[in-house]
């Protein structure tokens, strides 16, 4: 528990560029895997009238280089299933992963629910 312990928060926005979120992940990854950097949390918001996502990188100073990380969004379906098959959904999209370190969720104006993994790579 300890080493998920963090004070400092940076905020990243970013407008879908073709229905993908792609660059904002990147400026995402590009921040948290410089040098003296450890990435710890994320926390997301869809921002549905810009159409943008406002994510949040919990984050620790530390000496030398960090984990590096990567930040991937999937759809698991919609918020009409039933609680089990969305978790069953999101086991299995961790699972295609290496080791995730956190995850958020936002749910669109469809009520589909997509997760943003950040993970180790």
């Amino acid at each position: 528990m300890q080493e998920q312990i963090h004070e400092k928060f940076k905020i990243f926005r970013g407008k879908a560029n073709g229905g993908s979120f792609t660059q904002v992940f990147k400026d995402i990854e590009g921040f948290a895997n410089l040098p003296n950097h450890s990435a710890k949390s994320i926390g997301v918001e869809y921002l549905e009238q810009a159409d943008e996502l406002l994510i949040t990188l919990g984050y620790t100073d530390i000496e030398g280089q960090g984990n590096d990380i990567a930040i991937k969004l999937i759809p698991v379906g919609n918020i009409s299933e039933e609680p089990s098959l969305l978790e069953s959904k999101i086991a299995q999209a961790a699972q295609s992963l290496t080791q995730v370190i956190c995850h958020a969720f936002y749910v669109t104006k469809n009520n589909d629910m997509e997760i943003v993994f950040m993970y180790d790579i």
